[in-house]
Formats: C-alpha cells, structure tokens, sequence
C-alpha cells in the first residue's frame, strides 16, 4: 500500500506499449503513485512524447502522461541536480524517498528497465499495520490527503468529542489545507453523535478553531442512517474524494474507542466500482436516508 516509484521521464517514448500498461497499473484503485521527480516531471515527459515519430505512438503516450497527472503523481520535495543524470540522482535518493522501484528506459545499475517489468505484480491495495499514533496513521493517509480538493469522512461512530479522534483530525486537516484540498465533508450518525444543532456548532468551533478563516469549508452533516427495516446503511467507514478512497476498518481514531493502542489496522483502497458508488451517494446526494442537520464552519 502506498508503493512510489520513480519512473524516468523520458523512458515511454523509448516503450510506449510498456509505459502504457505501467500507466494503466498506477493510481488511488491500486496504491502505486509515480514520484513527481524532478518537480518538472511532467514537462519532460510531455517532451520526449512530443518526440515520437508516429501521431498513434504520441498519442497514446500522451493519454498515459495524462492518466498519470490526474491519479498517480506524487511530489517528493526532493532536491534534483540537472549536471546529473536522472538516475544517477534518484538512485541517491531512493532510499530516504522510500522508492520502492526506480525504473528507466535503457539498463543502469540499481534501476529496472521498464521493458522487463510486469506492472501486474506491482500493487497491492490493502495493508495490516501498526496505527498507535498520529504521525503514522497520517503517513497512511497522505497521499489521499494531498492530492485531493475535497475530502469526504464517512464514520458513523467518529465522535470530535474523544480526545484522539480530534487530535488525528486536526492533522488530517492541517495536511489536507495545507496542500491542494478546499473542503472536508464528515457523515456522521445521530444517535453516535449526542449533540443538537446548536450545541454542535459551539463544540465544532472550540475543537477546530486554527481553521476557521482560513477559506477552508468543514461540514458535519448528521445523519440517522436507519432502514426500514431497522439496520444502519452506514457500517463501513471511508476516506474519499474525487480521487479515490480508502477504507478504514474501525474509522478515524487510534484507539477503537476503547483505549486500546498500538492494535492492527487494515486499511484498503476501493476499486473504481465503490469509489464511483461513494462519489454519487455522498457527493451527488443520492442518499437513501436522511440527513438531520449540518454544522458548517
């Protein structure tokens, strides 16, 4: 889960159908992210599709570059010596980037050439980790939480009222606002929240007051979630946005409510089927239960 790999920009040109099914393997439905490596990684790789003698070549390249820039590119924050060569300072920093592949077009030491490699074994969605702290359940988290303008938090149990789930989405919130993201949006259910409209909004201000404006948009919206027949449709809890989403097995705290730490924790990207199954229930609105109020800050 959250595997990045360094892929040297010029090397679709020199395989187009092996940077084509790389493309295809990348992105938030399988938990491999290409490193914005350098910074100016796009320009380049843009460049050397332009080169391509053949209109079908370039492109097909061209919509891989951009399948890429929209789900899998990650930046580093890396420093980058154009008097070296690519490789030659990725491999530096392959290591403390965490790279888990450093992939070129032609043979280098300490690289992969990209005409070997079967992206098919290069990912894998789902994780069992030790989450006891802040930092490391962020470090889960960040690639969604970076790349995202809107972030949507479905937990029925999330209360902002228990000492860790604030303090985890506080950083959460300081990740998100300080990157790209606009507005986070929680689901959260009534008979689990405890508070009335009014008392809520006292509370929402108290506990995240560093926010408040900032231009930022945070919504609680309190749902009761109950079925005709009496079952809650929200069981599940998720992390989402027009990105991709991420399964969190008991939700967004460290401690399951019951003061455990340090316990295991599964989290799992969803596939395109459930992401666009989230996107429309919670994003288009078509729910099928009730929303009691929202406290907006």
């Amino acid at each position: 889960m959250n595997e990045l790999i360094a892929v040297e920009p010029q090397c679709g040109a020199s395989s187009v159908g092996d940077f084509v099914a790389l493309a295809t393997a990348v992105g938030f439905y399988r938990g491999l992210f290409v490193a914005k490596y350098p910074s100016y990684w796009m320009r380049d790789a843009y460049k050397a599709a332009e080169e391509c003698a053949h209109d079908l070549q370039k492109t097909r390249l061209r919509n891989a570059l951009d399948h890429i820039k929209k789900t899998a590119l990650l930046p580093t924050g890396l420093k980058y010596d154009p008097s070296k060569a690519w490789w030659l300072n990725t491999t530096e920093h392959a290591e403390t980037a965490g790279f888990e592949r450093v992939i070129t077009g032609s043979a280098h030491p300490g690289c992969e050439d990209i005409h070997f490699i079967e992206p098919q074994s290069w990912s894998y969605q789902s994780a069992t980790v030790i989450a006891s702290t802040v930092a490391q359940m962020i470090g889960i988290l960040r690639p969604l939480l970076t790349a995202s303008f809107s972030l949507v938090l479905v937990d029925p149990y999330f209360k902002l009222t228990r000492k860790s789930s604030a303090s985890l989405l506080r950083e959460l919130l300081r990740v998100a606002f300080n990157s790209r993201c606009a507005e986070f949006v929680a689901y959260v259910r009534e008979s689990e929240w405890g508070w009335n409209a009014r008392d809520s909004n006292t509370m929402l201000k108290k506990q995240l007051n560093e926010f408040i404006g900032r231009g930022k948009r945070i919504r609680f919206l309190i749902c009761d979630d109950s079925s005709p027949s009496g079952a809650k449709y929200m069981h599940r809890r998720y992390l989402f946005s027009e990105k991709g989403g991420i399964e969190l097995d008991v939700g967004l705290q460290l401690d399951f409510g019951l003061g455990l730490f340090g316990v295991e924790r599964t989290f799992k990207y969803e596939d395109k089927e459930n992401h666009e199954r989230l996107m429309k229930a919670y994003v288009e609105g078509l729910l099928p239960f009730d929303i009691k109020f929202c406290v907006e800050i």
